[in-house]
């Protein structure tokens, strides 16, 4: 599981946050711009050559958000 301590650079309200992990579909979670939160993955397999995933926002809401600031990321067991 990937647990990441991020912010959304937005004007306040609820965005759509999406998290693409290799091979796989993306996971979307709604979370409050402008305060820290965390998101954590399904439980997922890392390879020997690492992990490269991608995070963003979809929906309505893309036009109005200036960036996604991640504070903290951790592999978690």
């Amino acid at each position: 599981m990937v647990q990441l301590d991020f912010v959304v650079g937005a004007p306040a309200s609820e965005v759509d946050i999406y998290l693409r992990l290799p091979q796989s579909a993306p996971v979307t979670f709604r979370r409050s711009a402008g305060q820290f939160r965390f998101l954590k993955t399904p439980e997922i397999k890392l390879s020997a050559v690492g992990l490269n995933f991608k995070i963003g926002v979809s929906g309505a809401r893309v036009a109005s958000v200036q960036e996604i600031l991640i504070r903290d990321t951790q592999f978690v067991q």
